[in-house]
Order: C-alpha cells, then sequence, then structure tokens
C-alpha cells in the first residue's frame, strides 16, 4: 500500500475563533493495485493540547487515482489562540501509510 499525501493547506490562515476555516490536501495511489483507505484529519492545540477530530473518511482508490481533500472546520469560539498542528493521515488495512502536517494559527 503507498500513496502520496500533500497538504494540508487552508483556505485562510491565521483564521479568528467562531469562525470556519477550509482544510484541503490530495493523495494520490501509488500502488499498482485498487486500494481502500481511511484519511483521518485533526488538530492539536500547542497551547492546552486539546485535540479536535476535524473529519474522516473511507475511499477506494484506483491505481494512479489522485483525489482531493476538502472539509470545513468551524473553530471553537472558546478555542485557544495560537498554533495548532493540522495532522492528515492515511490509514490502509489499519496501518499508517502515510501523514503530513500543517501549522494553523488562531486568533482571537
Amino acid at each position: 500500500m503507498s500513496v502520496n499525501l500533500e497538504g494540508p493547506q487552508f483556505s485562510s490562515n491565521p483564521i479568528a475563533r467562531g469562525l470556519n476555516v477550509g482544510v484541503f490536501g490530495k493523495i494520490t495511489s501509488t500502488s499498482n493495485h485498487k486500494q481502500r483507505v481511511t484519511i483521518t484529519i485533526s488538530a492539536t492545540s500547542d497551547c492546552d493540547e486539546t485535540q479536535y477530530l476535524i473529519g474522516q473518511s473511507s475511499l477506494n482508490l484506483e491505481v494512479g487515482e489522485a483525489r482531493f481533500l476538502g472539509v470545513s472546520w468551524p473553530i471553537p469560539v472558546g478555542a485557544c489562540l495560537g498554533n495548532y498542528t493540522v495532522l492528515l493521515e492515511v490509514e490502509a488495512k489499519n496501518e499508517l501509510v502515510a501523514s503530513a502536517e500543517g501549522v494553523l494559527v488562531v486568533t482571537s
């Protein structure tokens, strides 16, 4: 099982508490056979270690197929200010096959 993973990218960075931010990525199959993967997008606050599950989805990828990922995350009004590490993870057969991370800055 192998994939290339790009991202995450954000519709706005920094973003104020209480607003929605788009989180985007791209996954491309580099395997020589069809594969089923689960993609998880999460965020962790640097200030208080709070973890947020932004989205999760399973999909089938054909050989060489690329898919764009996108989800809207409403930043909680009471969220800590500062950096959030946003993580994209891809699993196949309950094994982590790819991950990528980026930093989103939350302001007041």
